[in-house]
């Protein structure tokens, strides 16, 4: 599994909650998630949902894959 956070120091927390969890092939990166290949992804889950240019970016590159495989979205926040 791979997370995607713009802020630092939340990539920090959850790699450290990951570890803490024991969670093995978890890893989260500082991006900016319309720099992000999302291909590979099957399950995305939104925290806190974008808004403008960036809530229509994700949608349309999530709209785009879901046109060539099944994919999971879940937005909370």
């Amino acid at each position: 599994m791979q997370g995607v956070e713009l802020l630092e120091h939340a990539v920090d927390d959850a790699n450290g909650s990951a570890l803490a969890l024991g969670l093995q092939n978890v890893a989260f990166h500082r991006a900016d998630v319309r720099d992000v290949d999302l291909s590979a992804g099957s399950i995305f889950y939104l925290y806190y949902p974008f808004h403008g240019v960036v809530a229509s970016t994700v949608a349309s590159a999530l709209g785009a894959l879901a046109q060539q495989k099944d994919i999971t979205v879940y937005a909370s926040g």
